[in-house]
């Protein structure tokens, strides 16, 4: 097992997606693609969300871009984030 904050991860997060069905795709920008390396796990889940992504970055400035860039590009109807203080 890594250990995530060894190697320069310090920020653990999951994030639940619910996606807009009806609003129509967006293309992915090269930027948006590079960001979703923060992305390590993206599980699909029953309940009031569509989806549970496991999220790492170093820091959370890092967290912020990604979340800027990645998660609000989505087409999604909302979503939620939790981050992880200890294990």
């Amino acid at each position: 097992m890594i250990d995530r904050r060894k190697i320069g991860l310090g920020v653990l997060a999951f994030v639940r997606v619910k996606i807009d069905t009806t609003a129509r795709p967006r293309p992915a920008p090269s930027k948006r693609r590079a960001e979703a390396r923060c992305v390590i796990a993206c599980y699909s889940i029953a309940g009031d969300a569509d989806f549970l992504l496991q999220v790492v970055a170093h820091d959370l400035d890092d967290y912020a871009d990604f979340a800027m860039n990645v998660v609000r590009g989505c087409r999604d109807q909302g979503n939620q984030t939790t981050f992880v203080l200890k294990r």
